[in-house]
């Protein structure tokens, strides 16, 4: 949990002046390393910044469990400002404390006061409540974990779609297969095949519609042949996919065009 302490903290401080980015440290966080028998043996502070300001999240996604910890992320990131908030040095640079879902200033950015600052951390929300989505969208997809937990019996499909979609969100919870658009179309083609149940199709298609992969080609699309057909007679997979060769590398493009091409 140290370790999470310390990468929330690193995430949601901003160093800077009022809200620009900057490299620089405003101070060094003294360690149990750095004491000895009550003893503080290593110190260097040097101020290097004059603000300090932290952007808390108070989206209600931020109420989901931690690991196994207990603790929802939001009380993980409260908790982990209350402890640091002890040690804080004054170094004479300002501190701020907004959240920003909603906007709200917790602490507005003026000298750092270790006490004041304490009280405005305790004055924090109980729990998260601000909006994730635009108003009118109440509910969020499931992320790969918890759909491992649900029963899918009331989808109204059959077990093997079940099974398969189960495949797919625990090969993405391992990640074996990655749901993003900075790989290949062959990576995530030979990752996505290896499941069961996922055929050429799915993958063409997700491939276009979910990670914008501007190349795909779902050569077995109905609305494909049907687009493509002369006088009542389809074209084969093989001639499909020759006559595709011209439309490289935009041929996600051309699937979209021969869609639209049959409303």
């Amino acid at each position: 949990m140290k370790n999470y302490f310390t990468k929330a903290f690193a995430l949601i401080v901003l160093l800077s002046a009022f809200g620009f980015i900057s490299n620089a440290l405003a101070f060094e966080i003294i360690t149990k390393e750095d004491i000895k028998q009550g003893i503080i043996v290593n110190i260097d502070l040097i101020k290097t910044a004059d603000n300090a300001i932290i952007l808390f999240d108070s989206s209600s996604t931020m109420n989901k469990p931690f690991k196994e910890t207990g603790m929802s992320r939001y009380d993980i990131a409260k908790k982990a400002l209350m402890e640091r908030n002890e040690y804080f040095p004054d170094l004479g640079y300002n501190f701020g404390l907004y959240l920003y879902t909603p906007w709200k200033e917790v602490y507005p950015a003026q000298k750092y006061n270790r006490d004041k600052f304490a009280k405005a951390l305790e004055s924090l929300p109980e729990k998260a409540t601000g909006a994730n989505f635009p108003l009118g969208l109440d509910y969020f997809f499931p992320d790969p974990h918890e759909i491992l937990s649900f029963g899918l019996d009331e989808l109204g499909i059959t077990h093997t779609r079940q099974a398969t979609i189960k495949t797919v969100a625990q090969s993405i919870f391992n990640k074996n297969v990655f749901l993003t658009a900075n790989q290949s179309f062959e990576t995530f083609y030979n990752d996505f095949s290896a499941l069961k149940g996922i055929g050429d199709w799915t993958i063409h298609y997700v491939a276009m519609r979910g990670l914008g992969m501007i190349d795909s080609f779902p050569a077995t699309d109905l609305g494909v042949i049907k687009a493509l057909s002369k006088k009542g007679r389809r074209p084969s997979k093989k001639q499909i996919l020759a006559m595709a060769q011209n439309w490289r590398p935009y041929r996600s493009y051309a699937t979209l065009c021969f869609w639209n091409s049959l409303e």
